[in-house]
């Protein structure tokens, strides 16, 4: 994945779903691809894929990482492309109840997402040192105006400061995770 530095990140979510879904800049900078591999009765497994490498197209490109969830929805394991797997729950580790977990990223940082629900809007932010490192908000769909026929995504967007933008896949893999605690009330 290259990097290029200057702006903020800012990818759509393309259909706001958690096993399938297309996450892609603004400015095609960045992309990647979240895509169900395999179901089976005791295990549900997804591919997380780094697009921009197939020349700017939306392709299936390398696996990142693969998420392995268990029966029931339950958390399994994680594991980045030629590392070895770990559990989810060791993966990112609870802070303060079941949506406040921290991870520890490639650059040896400590990152901390946090789900926020309010009147207006449902947002997880994820912070590192005090100071916000990415935000995924939900667009609040009575507010978007009908008549805008150039708005087809989802509404989700996520937005990565500039400043930690080579972590692009490791925050989508963990907001994917954070995003499936909350879903399945794990």
């Amino acid at each position: 994945m290259s990097t290029v530095k200057g702006l903020d990140i800012f990818f759509e979510d393309t259909t706001g779903d958690i096993a399938h879904s297309d996450f892609v800049d603004y400015y095609n900078r960045m992309s990647f691809q979240v895509r169900l591999q395999q179901r089976q009765s005791d295990r549900v497994t997804y591919a997380v894929c780094d697009t921009m490498t197939t020349a700017g197209r939306l392709a299936f490109g390398p696996t990142l990482s693969t998420l392995v969830f268990g029966a029931n929805n339950a958390l399994g394991t994680v594991q980045y492309h030629h590392k070895q797997e770990v559990s989810m729950e060791q993966y990112l580790s609870r802070v303060s109840g079941s949506l406040c977990r921290k991870f520890k990223g490639s650059d040896g940082r400590v990152y901390t997402w946090t789900f926020v629900s309010t009147s207006e809007c449902e947002e997880w932010a994820c912070t590192a040192n005090g100071a916000e490192v990415a935000a995924y908000d939900t667009e609040n769909q009575a507010t978007r105006n009908p008549q805008d026929s150039n708005r087809r995504g989802s509404g989700k967007q996520l937005w990565i400061s500039e400043n930690f933008q080579q972590l692009a896949g490791e925050l989508i893999i963990t907001l994917i995770i954070m995003r499936h605690i909350r879903k399945y009330g794990l």
